[in-house]
């Protein structure tokens, strides 16, 4: 019997130098197990979103700030698999404030669809 697949989708927030940290961080992120898509987002191009399928989202946010630079983990969705066209019927959201200290101004919140990508 297979198991349902739970898909995260992760949003890292990076401060990379040039457009060659960009491509080493796409690099470095699709080269974890797991990782299905990954693609930089963002107005400033300062975000890195990335999907998959048991990705160990501290890992690669460690992995991240070792070979890339500064890393933080800025949103954590766990996308409900079942959903039709890609769209999640429902997304849990972890907020870095939350995430980090455990304290007030995190905490989870639940959502329709991601706002960076469509």
């Amino acid at each position: 019997m297979q198991r349902p697949t739970t898909m995260k989708e992760i949003i890292i927030r990076m401060r990379p130098d040039s457009d060659k940290c960009h491509q080493k961080a796409l690099k470095v992120a699709a080269a974890v197990s797991g990782v299905e898509s990954v693609t930089v987002a963002g107005r400033d191009r300062d975000l890195l979103l990335v999907i998959g399928d048991g990705v160990d989202e501290s890992k690669l946010t460690k992995k991240l700030r070792r070979e890339v630079g500064e890393a933080e983990i800025l949103e954590l969705r766990t996308l409900d698999a079942g959903g039709g066209g890609g769209a999640a019927a429902s997304l849990q959201l972890m907020t870095a404030a939350g995430a980090r200290n455990g304290k007030g101004g995190g905490g989870v919140v639940f959502a329709q669809s991601s706002p960076y990508h469509g």
